[in-house]
């Protein structure tokens, strides 16, 4: 893509997530704007990353590369979903896998046609993409020496109801149930550390769910649309809430973040139309765009004392949002960040802060001094 250009799949601030349950393209590295001095800064643009050259590999090296591939048969798993600004946030990557592994394969799911279905004692990988879009499956029985879950191993079978996660799995991959619509209860193993990226994307029906304390990092869009969450609580010790993260999770009424969380991102909380309060952590120093774009039932917001940006839309639609208190720090107010929310908002700030309150007389949002 060209820069500017929107990356396919990716809501734009302030427009309702679209129902795709599994995003695989890589994410664009965000340009940051330098501190605005006019009251309505234009949006960043997203540039595309620029992949490195690398010089050409002789025939010699070519042969050698894959002779070396023919002969390891080592499962792989990936390190990161896609990359991040603070790679400590992304708690372990080290998930070695047996090389000589015993694999679940694809092939093998096809053969299995019934609702209900056991994979045999032994096997400790599944195959990526094994049940993919398998229509008929509704509960599955999984061996206790599994290890893995592959990509997108149960995406899209949405007639699956229930599954139970042996204790000694150590990773699940990207989207593996992304899209299963009417699985409604999940627990997660203790040696998971990392939720990847759309792992429940779509999972309409998926109320009775408690992220573990284990957990210590999230992959982009991992709970996008799961439509019948009432409550999360991330645990202490995760540091970045990534882009999309509960967005669409439109019976979300309360979301408990730890004071651990330095970087809120993109659309993290958008169109969440039932959350009504929300507690920043006072580490969080900019607010991603459309974080909260379409909360219409958010009333109350604690702003951090330490906030520098609050992002393009951030605050948009919020119908029913009465006060923000906005510290001196704040630098940066992006474009419609409080669009469709002026009506009934009322922005508090210091006396002699004429960049907030120049931003709020040329958006038409009420601003009265902090008393």
């Amino acid at each position: 893509p060209m820069p500017g250009q929107q990356m396919p799949g990716q809501p734009m601030p302030g427009q309702q997530p679209a129902k795709q349950v599994r995003n695989d393209v890589p994410a664009a590295a965000e340009t940051k704007q330098e501190p605005s001095v006019r009251p309505e800064p234009v949006k960043a643009e997203e540039v595309p990353e620029k992949a490195e050259s690398k010089p050409e590999e002789s025939t010699a090296e070519k042969t050698a590369a894959s002779e070396e591939t023919a002969e390891t048969k080592d499962i792989e798993v990936e390190s990161l979903d896609e990359p991040s600004v603070h790679p400590a946030s992304l708690g372990s990557t080290d998930v070695a896998i047996p090389a000589d592994a015993k694999v679940f394969t694809a092939a093998e799911a096809r053969l299995k046609t019934g609702a209900r279905v056991t994979i045999p004692e032994g096997y400790e990988v599944i195959e990526d993409s094994a049940f993919s879009g398998n229509k008929t499956l509704e509960s599955i029985e999984l061996p206790s020496t599994l290890l893995k879950i592959g990509e997108g191993a149960f995406e899209n079978c949405s007639k699956l109801i229930t599954i139970n996660l042996p204790e000694n799995i150590i990773d699940i991959g990207r989207s593996a149930f992304a899209g299963c619509t009417s699985l409604a209860k999940i627990e997660l193993p203790p040696k998971i550390k990392r939720i990847r990226q759309s792992t429940f994307s779509g999972c309409e029906k998926l109320v009775n769910f408690t992220i573990p304390s284990n957990i210590q990092s999230f992959g982009k869009h991992a709970f996008l649309n799961c439509e019948s969450l009432v409550e999360i609580t991330v645990p202490d010790g995760v540091e970045e809430l990534p882009e999309n993260l509960f967005s669409g999770c439109r019976s979300l009424v309360k979301a408990k973040i730890p004071e651990s969380v330095k970087d809120i991102r993109k659309s993290v909380f958008s169109w969440c139309e039932a959350l009504t309060t929300v507690n920043i952590p006072e580490a969080v120093t900019e607010i991603g765009d459309g974080a909260f774009t379409g909360c219409s039932s958010l009333r109350t917001v604690n702003i951090p004392k330490n906030l520098e940006v609050i992002g393009y839309g951030s605050f948009s639609k919020c119908s029913v949002l009465k006060t923000l208190i906005l510290p001196d720090s704040i630098t940066e107010i992006g474009g419609n960040a409080f669009n469709g929310s002026n009506k009934t908002l009322t922005v508090y700030c210091s006396h002699n802060n004429n960049y907030i309150k120049r931003y709020c007389r040329m958006n038409r949002v009420k601003c009265k001094d902090i008393e």
